[in-house]
């Protein structure tokens, strides 16, 4: 059945026979004029019998980073624009330190035997990409693409992939020593032995001898702000060669973007895909979604697959994601700080300060998360700079203690309702309502 719109026309000369009404999604359209462009700059240049295929998980976007070491010497072209005086739209991503601007157009890999085509554009607010291809055959694609992927893991820097968003985007995977962390010497073996000497040779001849998937699933689970991000962001460092993608979904992610994403996380293999806040996400995909795609996955020569989720509320799950090997095959909880670590805490924010202070802090901060220790040392500050200091004092340590503690207490009991007696300006509005 074909729905009719108002709108939309089929372009010129591939009307489908019989068919008496005259419409056609814009995003055909827009797919095939984007076809036809290709096809008339590969025709130009001499390769007519090149095939053009979209790639349903494109990973290629950093593609002209490595010219060099390919043996390339492309460079992005204009396309002819869709509308009269028309240019390009190129865009942009930035970090705190740098910037990247992602050309569209027109790259042609000459010796690799490969043309990337890349149009963006804004739909609703969200930036949209949309590349094509064209080669003699899918292998010339994918013999490009596992050059890259090595030259990727060799070229310097390691970056996380951040998927799932529409919009291709790198970021600088930091240094995290293991002095920058404040974990249990519990957490930190485990860190190591479930997680990084996943990825070693021994786990790798394991896994191949007892002819299983290299696969493994982590979830690390406990309440907000104690340091799953940053503990993530330590497992990234640790491994500088294995591929990391971070899932940060759009407004619009469904079960068909999940789909394209592992897919994308598989063929990276050996690589790391981090979603966090898996109870988000299984607001957007359903749960047996979420299953089948994952148990779907076979890894890619033996290399290892490691996924890590994150949940503020284990509760929520439904027993068949926490509690089944060969999808998360250990579950970690990353707790509040004991009086331990939460003495450790202070005596790296406070150096100097004497040990009956830190042990008063430790002691008289029970049940706060790092994220309240963090707030205890940025408030004693801006009390010392209230009270025109350079330096905090112990009193303004002890006032950040109550007040944090304070309002903790608060948030676990939930805020106390509005005042039947007016107070402010609503005290003010009675006033002259009675003077009335």
């Amino acid at each position: 059945m074909l729905l009719q719109q108002d709108n939309f026309a089929w372009p010129e000369g591939i009307e489908p026979a019989g068919v008496e009404s005259r419409i056609v999604p814009p995003s055909l359209a827009f797919s095939q004029r984007a076809v036809a462009t290709l096809r008339r700059e590969v025709r130009q240049r001499g390769c007519g019998a090149f095939r053009i295929f979209h790639v349903v998980s494109f990973d290629l976007y950093d593609v002209d980073e490595y010219l060099g070491p390919l043996g390339e010497s492309g460079r992005w072209e204009p396309l002819a624009p869709d509308v009269a005086e028309g240019e390009a739209l190129c865009a942009m991503t930035r970090t705190n330190s740098s910037s990247r601007i992602w050309d569209a157009g027109l790259l042609y890999l000459r010796r690799s035997e490969v043309f990337i085509a890349r149009w963006i554009w804004f739909d609703n607010g969200d930036v949209r990409y949309f590349n094509l291809c064209a080669a003699p055959s899918g292998e010339h694609y994918q013999k490009l693409r596992t050059r890259v992927i090595e030259l990727r893991r060799e070229s310097g820097e390691p970056v996380w992939q951040i998927v799932g968003g529409g919009a291709d985007e790198k970021v600088s995977r930091r240094p995290v020593g293991p002095g920058d962390l404040i974990l249990s010497a519990e957490l930190r073996k485990r860190m190591d032995d479930e997680v990084v000497r996943f990825f070693s040779a021994e786990a790798r001849a394991m896994y191949e001898r007892l002819k299983v998937p290299m696969r493994r699933g982590i979830l690390l689970y406990g309440p907000p702000g104690n340091g799953k991000t940053s503990l993530i962001r330590y497992i990234g460092s640790l491994l500088p060669r294995v591929g990391a993608m971070l899932l940060r979904p759009n407004a619009t992610f469904d079960s068909d973007d999940l789909s394209s994403v592992i897919a994308e996380w598989r063929d990276a293999a050996p690589a790391i895909l981090v979603v966090e806040d898996l109870d988000w996400l299984l607001t957007r995909v359903t749960v047996s979604t979420f299953l089948n795609l994952l148990d779907g996955v076979e890894t890619v020569g033996g290399n290892g697959l490691l996924l890590v989720a994150t949940t503020n509320h284990p509760e929520k799950l439904d027993p068949a994601i926490n509690n089944r090997p060969g999808r998360f095959d250990a579950v970690i909880e990353i707790a509040l700080p004991d009086a331990g670590l939460r003495r450790e805490y202070f005596a790296r924010q406070l150096p100097g300060w004497t040990d009956a202070v830190l042990d008063e802090m430790a002691s008289r901060t029970e049940f706060l998360s790092f994220a309240h220790l963090a707030e205890i040392i940025r408030l004693s500050g801006l009390l010392a700079i209230g009270a025109g200091r350079s330096e905090r004092t112990e009193e303004d340590v002890r006032s950040a203690v109550r007040t944090v503690c304070q309002r903790a207490r608060q948030a676990h009991r939930g805020f106390d309702p509005e005042p039947e007696v007016p107070f402010g300006l609503q005290a003010l509005h009675a006033i002259r309502s009675e003077r009335v």
